[in-house]
């Protein structure tokens, strides 16, 4: 986004307003992704979210030790 900013000198608002829209559909997806989640059965649930969310629970300190239906269940709720 910024190469694109710089490169076609796009106006100030106009880069604002793109970089939002992504970010709203970025989390969109996200919403998605955890609504399709919580459908599956429990023990799919929990391999499934650990796979999708490993680079969140591993840089988060506090999630060291936890159980994977802890990890599961916050996982979707942390924010970057």
């Amino acid at each position: 986004m910024n190469k694109i900013y710089k490169e076609y000198h796009l106006p100030l608002q106009l880069y604002i307003r793109l970089k939002k829209s992504i970010q709203f559909e970025n989390q969109k997806d996200m919403n998605e992704l955890t609504n399709f989640i919580e459908e599956l059965p429990h023990k799919l649930k929990i391999e499934t979210s650990l796979y999708i969310y490993e680079d969140r629970y591993n840089k988060v300190k506090f999630l060291k030790g936890r159980s994977p239906s802890f990890i599961t269940w916050l996982c979707p709720l942390l924010k970057p």
